[in-house]
């Protein structure tokens, strides 16, 4: 029998789709149609215009079977209006792995990847329940690479960091103190920002906390 709603997560339990504010969305949803519990907003072809850029592309993802999961956890980034692809699986047993096998290396779809739309849907509850009701055209961003270098003042880099809790290895720029010393150099950082490496180095969180800790002066790779 059929469920009136997305099923999520890795065990597929089933729960509807609602507004949800913030954090991470464990999509991993099979392909039963939804019921909209949430406003949609759509987006026309012409409003994504700049969007479309260079580092954007469209995946369309096929018809998935009866039950099939789509193979896509993802949490909301930033201001909500984007949400970043925390996993994607890789099997043929996933709408999203069937996709990866035929489509080119630079419109697959991977981790750190953002969701710009959904079948012209830009809010994340509309998004969601797009890619749980069938076939679905996503309109996806590359993340955007920036590195700045910051050196701490009296010891104190001035920034706050948190784990980001979906799956994918990295630190997100909580806050930035407004007499702090990542704010006094003017460099580039921002709220949301992915901190993806310190000091050249790309590892588990742990390691990027250690570099922060025991360095002066950090080299911070952001993705955002």
């Amino acid at each position: 029998k059929r469920s009136r709603h997305p099923s999520w997560g890795a065990r597929a339990s089933r729960q509807p789709i609602r507004a949800m504010a913030g954090g991470v969305l464990p999509c991993c949803c099979c392909a039963h149609g939804g019921d909209q519990e949430a406003p949609i907003k759509v987006v026309s072809e012409g409003a994504l215009g700049d969007a479309l850029a260079s580092q954007c592309f469209r995946a369309a993802l096929p018809l998935p079977a009866d039950g099939e999961q789509i193979g896509l956890r993802l949490a909301h980034i930033g201001d909500g209006s984007e949400l970043v692809i925390c996993y994607a699986a890789e099997g043929m047993d996933t709408v999203v792995g069937r996709y990866n096998a035929a489509a080119p290396p630079v419109e697959q779809v991977r981790a750190g990847q953002r969701v710009v739309s959904v079948d012209g849907r830009v809010d994340a509850p509309g998004m969601v329940a797009a890619l749980g009701a069938g076939p679905s055209v996503l309109v996806m961003r590359r993340p955007t690479a920036v590195d700045v270098t910051v050196r701490k003042v009296n010891g104190c880099l001035g920034l706050g960091v948190t784990r980001f809790d979906g799956g994918f290895d990295v630190l997100t720029i909580a806050n930035i103190h407004a007499n702090g010393a990542a704010s006094s150099t003017g460099a580039d950082l921002r709220v949301g920002d992915h901190i993806v490496a310190v000091n050249g180095i790309r590892g588990q969180r742990q390691e990027l906390l250690e570099q922060i800790r025991d360095c002066d002066e950090l080299r911070l790779t952001l993705e955002r």
